[in-house]
């Protein structure tokens, strides 16, 4: 488990709930 990918995938849940 890569810890970029994870920061990666915890900005976009963020992003696509302010979206939302």
């Amino acid at each position: 488990m890569n810890c970029e990918c994870f920061i990666s995938y915890f900005y976009i849940s963020l992003f696509r709930n302010r979206w939302i």
